[in-house]
């Protein structure tokens, strides 16, 4: 049986690892932007009736060695802010609390039927493959909901790549934030990340599982457009990315999406308002798009911004 505890890292940010990652439709082999090229996903945000500030700096929830040193904007929104701001509380996906969640929401008790009994013999049979590829014991997952397991299958084929949290944009943060002595701050908590997906009906569970199976073989390359889009700083071709989903999976798209912007939207105008330099991670595919996106409702609601590029890449931030 796979433990609740040992999931806890690969399930991190998951609302949006989704949709950044498991969810997105491969679009061919493309490279990666190099250091010199990068310039990032990071927007000053600023109103006219404040002298605070919001730098709006979009995250991958899971990286590679390879893919550092970040671009030099995040380094440099780091060291105007005064505190920071995370989808999640600094640390919360390690404490007992997630495991706690984990457990109560993304496993069934002892007494309810196992995942084969929960799935379609089609489905079934394509974890059962996974598992066989990806050297895993299908009975780790017997307990688990079929929405928790199609985000340890998405998880586990980026692992592969070699992408993990511990070398993600938010990790970094944390750790010199907490060296530096910056406060930090979520805008969510566990509980409420994990409950975005309690609400799917089975057919919609089993769909999410079943797309993520027949998507773990084009991993590479999604990773690889995902990456370029976001060193570019190309908020239209990540949203161009999302959005086809949303095409096809409309209600989990405004329930993972669109409705946290708004909720986001609404909390990071209160220390802007406040005077406050407030440095925010959040996954990059919530920034763009139109009406919905985060910068669009700040706009909306009297911010103005612009994106930061700081070129020389010798400032970069460098490998953790």
């Amino acid at each position: 049986m796979i433990k609740a505890s040992r999931c806890l890292h690969r399930v991190a940010g998951l609302a949006c690892l989704w949709l950044l990652l498991c969810g997105l439709s491969g679009c061919g082999k493309t490279p990666t932007a190099s250091a010199s090229d990068a310039v990032g996903c990071v927007w000053k945000v600023t109103h006219p009736n404040s002298r605070g500030a919001l730098w709006i700096c979009g995250s991958i929830h899971v990286l590679r060695s390879q893919d550092w040193p970040l671009a030099p904007a995040y380094d440099e929104a780091y060291r105007q802010s005064t505190q920071l701001t995370f989808e999640l509380p600094a640390g919360a996906a390690e404490g007992p609390g997630m495991a706690q969640s984990l457990q109560r929401l993304g496993f069934v008790a002892a007494d309810q039927p196992l995942l084969q009994k929960r799935l379609s013999p089609g489905v079934w049979q394509q974890l059962q493959q996974w598992c066989q590829r990806r050297g895993q014991d299908i009975e780790g997952y017997a307990r688990m909901r079929p929405w928790l397991v199609a985000l340890m299958v998405a998880n586990g084929e980026y692992a592969a790549l070699g992408a993990k949290a511990a070398l993600g944009v938010e990790q970094h943060f944390e750790q010199r934030a907490k060296a530096d002595g910056k406060p930090m701050e979520g805008l969510e908590s566990v509980e409420f990340q994990l409950g975005l997906f309690t609400e799917l009906s089975k057919a919609e569970e089993e769909e999410l599982l079943a797309q993520s199976l027949s998507e773990a073989a084009s991993a590479a390359e999604q990773f690889s457009d995902m990456l370029r889009f976001w060193k570019s700083g190309d908020l239209k071709g990540l949203h161009a990315l999302i959005h086809r989903e949303a095409q096809e999976h409309p209600k989990l798209f405004d329930r993972l999406i669109v409705q946290r912007n708004r909720r986001w939207a609404t909390q990071l105008m209160e220390p802007l308002m406040q005077g406050k330099t407030t440095m925010v991670l959040v996954g990059a595919g919530h920034m763009g798009g139109e009406p919905d996106g985060l910068l669009a409702l700040l706009r909306a609601g009297g911010c103005q911004m612009q994106a930061l590029r700081v070129p020389s890449p010798k400032f970069g931030v460098a490998t953790p």
